[in-house]
């Protein structure tokens, strides 16, 4: 790798051993995870700042891990996470129909334009594969449409399928949020915390070992991050 390329991997001039680093993915995506003060002490980091940034640098990471695509019936839904944040956001939570176990899922923030963000969920799905969306949102379909994915209106979680749905993944998001507010306000960090989320569901439901989810988070963090 050149050495232009390798200043913009996140590890590079770091202080930590990596070691070190492969210890600090394990404890904050391990189960329970650890605060950042807690990271400090663990690693015997000199400030809680250092503990911060190599925490929310970890979170990153784990935005950036490649999955399998969405397969099957994929029940979508948007959420409006008002209750804490300070100005309005989106998010949109995807994931798959599997009777009688957890499928993988996708979460992402809207941003400013409402075509992009619906227009996302295309990427992210195998051939063949269908999404379900609450009734009553036309325009998201006609915007499905659009992009050549196939869908249908059904209300969400009704299926009568033993499966976490998309509603109950937004509720399970924000109670992490709530649970995650001594780390700092969380809207701060929410794309952050969106990775770690959607990381821990799919690493469980593809039956990652520990060790291989730090393999995983590793081998981003050794890659140059993208530049302008």
């Amino acid at each position: 790798m050149c050495a232009k390329k390798l200043r913009r991997a996140p590890l590079y001039r770091t202080r930590l051993p990596l070691a070190s680093w492969e210890r600090a993915v394990a404890l904050v995506l391990g189960n329970p995870p650890v605060s950042a003060l807690a990271l400090q002490g663990h690693l015997a980091l000199g400030s809680y700042h250092t503990a911060l940034r190599t925490a929310t640098l970890v979170r990153k990471a784990a935005c950036s891990v490649k999955w399998p695509r969405l397969k099957g019936d994929v029940e979508w839904c948007e959420l409006k996470p008002g209750c804490w944040a300070r100005k309005p956001r989106t998010l949109w939570f995807a994931v798959e129909r599997r009777p009688g176990g957890r499928g993988q899922i996708r979460v992402w923030e809207g941003g400013l334009s409402y075509d992009n963000a619906v227009r996302r969920i295309g990427p992210e799905l195998a051939a063949g594969a269908t999404v379900i969306t609450p009734p009553g949102c036309g325009y998201q379909r006609k915007l499905l449409v659009e992009i050549g994915v196939s869908h249908r209106a059904e209300a969400l979680n009704e299926a009568g399928l033993a499966f976490r749905g998309a509603t109950a993944l937004a509720r399970a998001f924000l109670s992490m949020l709530w649970d995650r507010k001594h780390h700092r306000a969380p809207e701060d960090f929410l794309e952050p915390y969106l990775g770690e989320f959607v990381f821990r569901h799919n690493a469980e439901v593809l039956g990652w070992s520990p060790e291989r989810q730090v393999q995983r988070v590793m081998k981003v963090l050794h890659a140059p991050a993208s530049s302008a």
